[in-house]
């Protein structure tokens, strides 16, 4: 599921509406993964923490799987911002036996400087690679070894 709270042509989604979809791909057969992607970086806490929570009680919380991003950018507030949303974000999916990240090689992460073309939508976001994943389970990290 793509674009999963915000999406540049669809606006913000519907709580609700997020939590019916994955449910009802959830009773699919063949379906064994369900991957949440937060394609341009758009996803809060609080709102997936929501999502989670919908979806807990009706399905193994185990087949789900996150991919996010953030928006590159120059403004260090906001990118610190958008690094403690992650760091949240993933900390809740460990502490919930969410294991499943999908997470791109690329240790080329902390080139954020923006001086890219604003209208080019695929150079504007970076996908969470393996060593922004590590640091933000470092403090979970014997909860994660568990998987």
């Amino acid at each position: 599921m793509n674009c999963i709270s915000q999406c540049p042509f669809e606006d913000t989604k519907n709580t609700q509406h997020i939590i019916r979809e994955i449910l009802y791909y959830n009773t699919l057969p063949g379906i064994s993964e369900i991957c949440l992607v937060d394609t341009f970086g758009g996803l809060r806490y609080k709102f997936f923490e929501q999502i989670i929570n919908g979806v807990t009680k009706h399905m193994d919380i185990r087949k789900i799987s996150v991919r996010l991003c953030r928006k590159k950018t120059a403004n260090p507030y906001f990118k610190q911002y958008q690094e403690h949303n992650i760091a949240k974000i993933i900390q809740f999916c460990i502490q919930n036996n969410i294991y499943q990240f999908d997470v791109i090689s690329d240790n080329n992460d902390d080139n954020d400087n923006d001086n890219n073309n604003d209208n080019d939508i695929v150079d504007a976001y970076k996908i969470l690679n393996h060593n922004r994943l590590y640091n933000y389970i470092e403090d979970d990290a014997d909860l994660a070894s568990c998987a």
